[in-house]
């Protein structure tokens, strides 16, 4: 089983790297179209809004002592009903959105018992302890359209 601690050090590794992004791309930037058609702003609102969903889950558990299970497809839907508002936003609050949800999944990550992390790696769900899994793919294709 991997430590909590090689968790919060990726997620921090990540973070960073979000951070870094977030710093170098400039609103023109933003607009450039990835491969699957989502622009670089959606994207990086995309990332926010699934690490928002890990904080929302994490609190479920906290409720209810398990992490609910969802049906195949829950990503895709919410992608399909996220990209329109996530396309709209300003460079600004791409950013602001990003940094702070960031922030806060990471936060409620590293805040987390014995127990909860237990559970997450028992039942297979290791993006809800290493936000790295979801973020490094997107940054590694932003990356490779601006050229860094």
């Amino acid at each position: 089983m991997t430590s909590h601690q090689a968790f919060i050090e990726r997620n921090r590794a990540s973070w960073q790297r979000l951070h870094d992004v977030l710093d170098r791309v400039t609103e023109e930037m933003m607009g450039r179209k990835l491969a699957n058609g989502w622009s670089v702003g959606a994207t990086l609102a995309h990332i926010a809004f699934w690490d928002r969903w890990v904080v929302a889950r994490w609190d479920q558990y906290d409720r209810d002592g398990e992490i609910m299970a969802l049906p195949d497809g829950t990503d895709d839907l919410g992608n399909s009903a996220g990209i329109v508002e996530w396309q709209m936003l300003t460079p600004a609050q791409v950013s602001e959105l990003a940094r702070a949800a960031a922030d806060t999944v990471d936060r409620r990550i590293a805040a987390l018992s014995p127990a909860a992390i237990a559970h997450a790696v028992e039942t297979g769900r290791p993006a809800m302890l290493d936000r790295s899994i979801h973020r490094d793919p997107h940054l590694d294709e932003i990356d490779q359209l601006l050229g860094r």
